[in-house]
């Protein structure tokens, strides 16, 4: 990770810049996906911004999204498309908003 993402991420203007970074931080460690990493690489950022969103359909939604988050499937999913879940969780959770729920 260079100094600028470090320095991006650890000061992000919005809620939306700061979820931009950490996404990025998290497709950067998968270059080239295949199709499949793909399809789970979106199913994470879409669990992400479910859990930021304060658009969300529901408080119910963005509950299960911060749960899914944390829980035992959201890591089986991350160490199978390449990512070491403890590494992606950190990076999730310094989006300042989330924190008090993960």
């Amino acid at each position: 990770m260079s100094v600028a993402q470090v320095i991006q991420l650890s000061r992000p203007t919005t809620r939306k810049t700061a979820i931009g970074s950490a996404l990025r931080l998290l497709r950067g460690q998968i270059p080239d996906p295949s199709p499949e990493e793909a399809l789970w690489l979106a199913v994470i950022e879409h669990a992400v911004r479910d859990a930021y969103s304060s658009r969300a359909s529901s408080d119910k939604a963005r509950e299960d999204a911060q749960r899914w988050l944390e829980s035992e499937y959201f890591d089986g999913v991350a160490t199978a498309i390449g990512l070491h879940p403890g590494w992606a969780r950190n990076k999730i959770l310094q989006i300042p908003d989330i924190a008090p729920y993960c």
